[in-house]
């Protein structure tokens, strides 16, 4: 295996044995080190020590290859791929100069995972609705070769974690059923039951047969249906469930499971009030939002929405009330305006608003809210019992 990647693509099949040395070599191919000197070798970087650009460069990882192969660096063969680690949506974390990262890059540029934030030199990737598709794909032989292992070799233990896999990965315990699917969903659950239950963790052989006969039997009629239940239970039956919109440089994110037309008409609606945010407040917009559409679990009370300054996330409570229209005080858009304006002030220097001088409404005089309730007051003209004169004088401050 210490030759395997003669090719660049072959990468994607291999990782290196030695992270160091191989991070150290794209250093050098990537012109961040000059050189690299390992017992009686050195290796310099390439055009003149600029190395190849830009990166990722099928030439560059070429040169990589070969020279991490000359240091005797090793390879084997990768596991799970990575669309496979995240799941179904889940969270993968790679860091600059690793082959992780550098394999990530590549299903970024296909589309299959986007960034999700990057803090220092580490970067946080999900699936997007095609890499979820992708891993949905292989799902349904995975379930069989488990299946078929299990069957095998009834192992109590090993069958209940199985049982466990089949709920992660499939949604038989969603209160929707798919069109006609209620038998196939009674099957599942039933299996699930007995890989859990019937004889967790015993080991009484004849209790064991039993249990992995009984397996058996409800195993094969979602075997000869198997492309119907893969179909049915991750979200790929019935409605199509994307996981995300983008609309322009705004980036919507289905964090709730709504379908594909809701999804795009919640939006659309959020879309309409950022086009009415206009002069100096349009500096909250920039570089696009992320507006995660989330579940009211997500929410205290009945909070329409807050932004999440460590995500850069405009979090909004996914029911009808965002199709509603209304600018009066505490609407729906008065409180999407007032947390851009708590974005508008993490990538803009501002004085400390939170001062009595600033106070109008009850709400600012929570500690951090004074300014964008000023950000939101402005934007829609709206009067009240605080002294109007506050708010012109802020409008003043943020024009001059």
């Amino acid at each position: 295996m210490s030759a395997a990647p003669s090719k660049p693509y072959l990468t994607d099949e291999y990782r290196p044995t030695n992270e160091t040395l191989w991070k150290d070599v794209l250093d050098v191919a990537k012109g961040k080190r000059r050189e690299l000197r390992l017992g009686d070798r050195t290796i310099h970087s390439p055009n003149d020590g600029q190395g190849f650009y830009p990166w990722p460069h099928p030439n560059g990882t070429a040169w990589a290859v070969k020279q991490y192969n000359g240091f005797n660096g090793g390879w084997t063969r990768r596991e799970a791929g990575v669309i496979a680690r995240m799941g179904s949506g889940g969270i993968l974390a790679t860091a600059d100069g690793s082959f992780d990262h550098d394999q990530t890059e590549q299903l970024h540029r296909e589309g299959f995972v986007r960034l999700s934030h990057t803090a220092g030199d580490w970067h946080y990737w999900s699936a997007t609705f095609r890499g979820q598709r992708l891993f949905r794909a292989s799902l349904g032989d995975d379930l069989k070769r488990r299946m078929a292992a299990i069957l095998e070799t009834f192992d109590p233990a090993k069958a209940k974690e199985l049982g466990e896999w089949i709920e992660a990965n499939f949604r038989i315990n969603s209160p929707q059923t798919p069109k006609g699917a209620k038998e196939l969903k009674e099957q599942a659950t039933r299996l699930v039951w007995v890989l859990k239950h019937r004889v967790a963790f015993s080991a009484d052989p004849e209790a064991v047969e039993k249990a992995r006969a009984e397996v058996a039997a409800d195993w094969k009629p979602i075997e000869q249906r198997l492309g119907q239940f893969v179909l049915a239970f991750t979200g790929e039956g019935g409605k199509v469930i994307p996981t995300e919109l983008a609309l322009g440089a705004n980036l919507y994110v289905n964090a709730t499971g709504v379908d594909e037309v809701t999804l795009t008409k919640y939006a659309k609606r959020v879309e309409a009030i950022f086009v009415s945010v206009k002069g100096w407040r349009k500096k909250a917009l920039q570089g696009g939002v992320k507006v995660v559409l989330a579940s009211p679990r997500d929410f205290r009370g009945t909070v329409a929405g807050k932004y999440k300054r460590a995500e850069d996330a405009l979090y909004i409570r996914a029911t009808t009330n965002i199709l509603k229209r209304d600018a009066g005080y505490g609407s729906f858009e008065y409180i999407v305006v007032h947390e851009l304006g708590h974005r508008f002030e993490k990538f803009n220097d501002t004085r400390d608003f939170d001062r009595s001088e600033w106070l109008t409404t009850q709400y600012s005089h929570s500690e951090g809210e004074a300014f964008s309730e000023l950000f939101s007051l402005g934007h829609f003209g709206i009067r009240g019992k605080w002294d109007q004169a506050i708010v012109e004088r802020f409008e003043k401050e943020m024009t001059s």
